[in-house]
């Protein structure tokens, strides 16, 4: 557990969270226009398992922000808030160890409502995979030289 001491007692393990660190995800650290979510979609780096699909753009800031849309299909509106709740504080607990200055859409598979150890795996993993993919498309796209305009020679 990354930010947390663990302390062996005779009882069992006590877990003491570090302070010193933000563990909430605020208003600043969500997605909320419109907008924010067709450029993260635009950019198309995504990886997905069983749980999450998840899309990534980089954002310019300091920190990770989430957007979680859940359609009707998923289920009604209870649903619906659980799955984003369970996302919600899956990124919450992992978001210092996800990559800094990215945005997040984290979209949930229709099915069976994942625990929220799944989610947090799925979270970093994915997460990881998209980023890696966005870098790879940089690097490929810095690497391949621009052809001359037409009739510029």
């Amino acid at each position: 557990m990354h930010g947390a001491r663990v302390l062996e007692t005779g009882a069992g393990r006590l877990i003491i969270w570090d302070m010193a660190r933000d563990y909430t995800l605020g208003r600043e650290k969500r997605l909320r226009r419109p907008g924010d979510f067709r450029r993260v979609f635009a950019g198309r780096w995504s990886a997905a398992d069983g749980l999450l699909v998840v899309y990534v753009a980089p954002n310019g800031l300091g920190h990770v922000r989430l957007g979680i849309p859940v359609g009707r299909k998923y289920g009604n509106a209870v649903r619906r808030n659980r799955v984003k709740r369970m996302i919600r504080e899956a990124v919450r607990l992992e978001q210092w160890e996800l990559e800094c200055g990215y945005d997040l859409v984290c979209i949930p598979r229709a099915g069976e409502l994942g625990d929220l150890g799944g989610y947090r795996s799925s979270v970093r993993r994915l997460t990881a995979q998209a980023v890696r993919r966005h870098r790879k498309a940089g690097a490929k796209a810095a690497a391949t030289p621009n052809p001359p305009a037409r009739g510029v020679v």
